[in-house]
């Protein structure tokens, strides 16, 4: 009696799979290391970077004439009130150490 070996339909898939992802990476890999593909992709990175700042500026005008804050201004604004807070908190760290139980009851 001779044995047959088992067709599992999910082992077929898996190796075609496994197949097609390997020669898909291979093939992958050697677009991505020639020359042409790197300036492809260089010069879509500029254009994408170029089309981004302008976006950016020509936001930034917009609303300067709005009246509005641009994101610098907010970032600023933001960095200004963060000094700010730890410039009380040493203010108060200050008060704090430098009068004990003792002499806040002493003064009053």
């Amino acid at each position: 009696m001779s044995q047959f070996p088992s067709l599992d339909p999910m082992a077929l898939w898996r190796e075609l799979t496994a197949q097609w992802e390997k020669s898909t990476n291979e093939f992958a890999n050697e677009a991505m290391a020639s020359d042409p593909f790197r300036q492809g992709m260089h010069g879509g990175m500029n254009a994408s970077l170029t089309a981004q700042k302008a976006v950016g500026d020509l936001m930034a005008r917009y609303l300067t004439l709005l009246n509005l804050p641009t994101r610098a201004d907010l970032q600023a604004l933001g960095e200004q009130l963060h000094r700010i807070d730890d410039h009380l908190a040493g203010i108060r760290r200050a008060l704090e150490g430098g009068a004990g139980p003792a002499a806040r009851t002493a003064d009053a």
